[in-house]
């Protein structure tokens, strides 16, 4: 499953959210700094998505606030987490 998400480091706390009109807003503490931050973003996916964090990579944007992670697993189930995400957030 292909995840595009705008990853804000440095932040206060830490969320993934969908948000109207953005899609998914990913904010994490780590700075950065040294892989620091995407490296959080993907333990957050993965655990948003209840896989392990070595099933989560980074496809695109390691330098960019916009970043494509890919996971996998069963596509159906981690489409129902996501869902389930979203439905929250409204």
């Amino acid at each position: 499953m292909v995840i595009a998400v705008h990853v804000q480091p440095g932040a206060s706390t830490e969320s993934l959210r969908a948000v109207a009109g953005r899609g998914w807003v990913l904010r994490v503490r780590a700075k950065p700094v040294d892989g620091a931050a995407n490296a959080r973003a993907r333990e957050i996916i993965a655990a948003a998505l209840g896989v392990r964090a070595a099933k989560v990579t980074l496809r695109i944007g390691e330098h960019a606030r916009e970043k494509v992670f890919v996971a996998e697993g069963d596509e159906d189930d981690l489409a129902g987490r996501l869902e389930v995400l979203a439905s929250a957030a409204r």
